[in-house]
């Protein structure tokens, strides 16, 4: 079952608990890894959550979605890094969330505009809500 499904119907807790059964039955399993990092980034879990994208992607090099989620998570940890005060490591992450961004923009195949165009507007959107201007990068 997806994350959003599992999410919506029962909960993150039921959500996660599934999760981490499929896990069990298949280790290799990415989009449990992806599913999981999005649940813990919805609590705010970010080391979890950053786990979790890295799992995935060491299983899926090429997942082009997941690099993009991994860059919106550093986005995420950025804005709150600046609010806390930490300006250099709010830099670091923003630096991050912008090499994760362009890997997944690289792995996107030519003819492939309109996936392209969308792993970009997503990011842009996810940096705007953030409060972290593309113009940094």
């Amino acid at each position: 079952m997806g994350y959003i499904y599992l999410f919506n119907l029962n909960g993150p807790a039921k959500a996660e608990e599934h999760l981490r059964q499929a896990l069990q039955f298949n280790p290799h399993n990415r989009m449990a890894h992806a599913n999981l990092a999005e649940l813990f980034k919805r609590r705010k879990d970010y080391a979890q959550a950053l786990e979790h994208f890295q799992a995935a992607l060491k299983l899926d090099p090429k997942y082009i979605n997941g690099h993009n989620e991994l860059a919106m998570l550093y986005l995420t940890m950025a804005r709150e890094a600046l609010d806390a005060g930490h300006a250099e490591a709010g830099e670091e992450l923003a630096e991050k969330a912008h090499e994760a961004h362009q890997q997944a923009l690289g792995l996107v195949q030519e003819g492939q505009a309109e996936h392209r165009a969308e792993v970009a507007r997503r990011f842009a959107q996810a940096a705007q809500e953030a409060g972290i201007g593309e113009k940094r990068f």
